[in-house]
């Protein structure tokens, strides 16, 4: 019985123990990080909240700097994930627009990447490769996707735009307004899903009514 109900604990214990362990690091060090800060944080303390030893954090990551690049990158994939999807660029883009601006406004509208004096750019300061590296494998790879599709939907004569990364970081700004400042200013500043549907629909008909072909 006690084994059965071991195995039935969590879905996830599935994973194989190596990936359970890193997860575990990982959940555990972004807890304290966005807590405390990264310099207020040890490895001792990651250790016991894991629920590991210290040597298997050296062994799996190294230093504690190395921990929170990892929390930095996971951050960055998590900000992307699932995003663009499938798109059919046959169709008219509205649709489309309409729910990868909601995937974009949602990452953004995430407290723990755009709090106030959020963490990753307070590390990012310190370590501007730091900064570059999360802007490519979040934003910059959103912004990157939204090109490409921008212009497959350019070419099928839907959209009529001759710079096809200004286009695309239009359709970011008329989306989020002064979302940015607003979170910064704003502590307690919490998007609901009808929020964030009202500024995507307003910024979406905004950027047709700039960019979509006429006649």
């Amino acid at each position: 019985m006690a084994a059965r109900k071991k195995k039935s604990r969590k879905g996830d214990d599935a994973l194989p123990y190596a990936e359970r362990k890193s997860r575990d690091i990982l959940v555990a060090a972004r807890d304290l990080f966005f807590r405390r800060g990264v310099e207020a944080v040890t490895l001792e303390e990651i250790a016991e909240a894991a629920g590991v030893a210290k040597t298997t954090i050296y062994y799996k990551f190294g230093r504690k700097e190395d921990v929170f690049v990892a929390v930095f990158d996971q951050l960055g994939e998590n900000a992307v994930a699932g995003f663009p999807g499938d798109v059919d660029l046959n169709a008219p883009p509205r649709d489309t627009l309409l729910r990868l601006c909601t995937q974009l406004m949602t990452a953004l509208a995430n407290r723990e990447l755009m709090g106030p004096e959020p963490l990753f750019l307070l590390e990012a300061k310190r370590n501007p490769e730091l900064g570059r590296r999360f802007f490519e494998m979040g934003p910059g790879r959103m912004r990157s996707a939204l090109e490409e599709i921008i212009k497959a939907w350019v070419d099928r004569g839907h959209l009529d735009v001759t710079d096809t990364k200004e286009a695309a970081e239009d359709l970011a700004v008329l989306c989020q307004g002064l979302l940015p400042i607003e979170l910064q200013i704003f502590p307690d500043l919490k998007l609901s899903e009808d929020e964030i549907a009202h500024r995507v629909v307003r910024g979406v008909d905004k950027f047709l009514a700039i960019y979509g072909a006429k006649g």
